[in-house]
């Protein structure tokens, strides 16, 4: 089978990791931090041991890696990740409702249980807001 070069392009884009540069030194990575860096993940996925779950919870690329190993999440982090969603509908009895306030994936989850709601960690979720384009404007540009 043979593709173009743009096709091939796409599908090695797919196939592609992330892999550390070659100037870092591994020894010096400060592994909690890093466990919270979404390009990490393949380097995570190779170095479990490393992991800091506390901070790798709240990581967005990370969800295969907190499926496998669901002993180890830390759902206080794991309510502010807004790639965990449906993990977090799986188990409601675990959401942290105040860092929940403030992933902007939760905003229909949220809308949907008002009383739960941490109105100031709400105020710094940015799904609280709309785009909106005025009609009347649009009309009045479409004149010129």
């Amino acid at each position: 089978m043979s593709f173009s070069p743009d096709v091939a392009a796409i599908i090695a884009s797919y196939l592609a990791k992330y892999e550390l540069l070659d100037w870092i030194d591994f020894d010096k990575l400060a592994w909690d931090r890093l466990s919270y860096n979404p390009n990490a993940v393949d380097l995570l996925t190779a170095n479990q041991d490393k992991i800091d779950w506390y901070w790798l919870s709240k990581n967005p690329s990370a969800i295969h890696l907190l499926l496998a190993n669901p002993d180890n999440i830390d759902w206080t982090m794991l309510s502010s990740n807004p790639a965990a969603i449906d993990l977090l509908l799986a188990n409601p009895n675990l959401i942290n409702w105040q860092e929940l306030s403030n992933n902007p994936a939760a905003i229909d989850l949220l809308r949907d249980n008002p009383e739960k709601i941490y109105w100031e960690e709400l105020s710094t979720n940015p799904a609280i807001f709309e785009f909106r384009i005025d009609p009347l404007l649009v009309a009045e540009l479409l004149k010129i």
